[in-house]
């Protein structure tokens, strides 16, 4: 009797170890769609991916207003999305997760797009990429309070920023301005800009000289688009997206380590 009892409980752990491994876990996923007004919500099961729901946002109904960038807060409660367009400044919006109805929404700068909110500060950082500001206007990072969606702060930084990230204690934003060819390095306590550099291989520091007057700014060949984090915050990673290049940053001593070619 005790052998068969040992069996039958071998063979329960066995059948309950198939059951638990066989069964996936959903992952949900916001994504926009630019050009339709539309944020989707996606559920990937392990296996296959299902749109379970499209939710139409803006509040323009015959005006494109261009959903760009998207975060959930930290805990899990609110989703907010950039709306790039606007008369002309562009907005930030606030969902409640589960209803997907709108709460409230605050105006940014020109062109808002990538955002993301700060475990620390608890703050919502957002560039203003100001697409069709020209390649001699340099634009900001607009710092949200995304409980009473009031700007609190615009930081100046370079021509066409975008590649809103935060280190994962939440201490350090981090930018790239395209039409400048740099990294910033924004201190999330204090608000203020305190290290930039260039991504690409020459010294810029005369280009970061120069007063931007229309004319007075070439394009740089780097053209960055995104930075991001490695998940042990040593290093960052800039998508030189002129170049075909990923470059990696020391955080720690500010330098351009390594240099991954990709395609185009």
């Amino acid at each position: 009797m005790k052998k068969s009892s040992n069996g039958i409980s071998i063979l329960i752990l066995a059948i309950f170890f198939c059951l638990s491994t066989s069964i996936a876990t959903d992952y949900f996923i916001y994504a926009t769609s630019e050009s339709e007004d539309e944020v989707a919500l996606v559920r990937f099961d392990g296996n296959k991916i299902h749109v379970e729901k499209r939710i139409p946002v803006g509040v323009w109904p015959i005006e494109i207003e261009g959903p760009h960038g998207i975060n959930v807060s930290p805990d899990g409660e609110y989703w907010y999305l950039s709306m790039a367009h606007g008369i002309p400044f562009g907005h930030l919006y606030k969902y409640k997760t589960g209803s997907d109805e709108l709460v409230d929404r605050v105006e940014l700068g020109l062109f808002p797009a990538t955002l993301q909110i700060s475990p620390a500060t608890g703050l919502l950082y957002v560039v203003n990429f100001n697409l069709h500001g020209g390649h001699d206007e340099v634009s900001t990072v607009s710092i949200v309070d995304p409980e009473e969606m009031v700007e609190i702060d615009r930081v100046e930084t370079g021509i066409m920023p975008h590649g809103s990230r935060l280190l994962n204690n939440g201490l350090k934003h981090y930018s790239v301005a395209m039409m400048s060819a740099k990294l910033y390095e924004l201190d999330a306590m204090r608000m203020e800009i305190t290290r930039t550099l260039s991504t690409g291989k020459q010294d810029m520091k005369k280009m970061s000289g120069m007063k931007h007057k229309m004319g007075s700014h070439s394009m740089p060949k780097e053209k960055p688009t995104w930075v991001y984090p490695h998940p042990n915050d040593k290093f960052l990673y800039v998508v030189n997206n002129g170049t075909n290049e990923v470059v990696e940053v020391d955080v720690e001593r500010w330098i351009i380590t390594r240099r991954f070619q990709t395609d185009k």
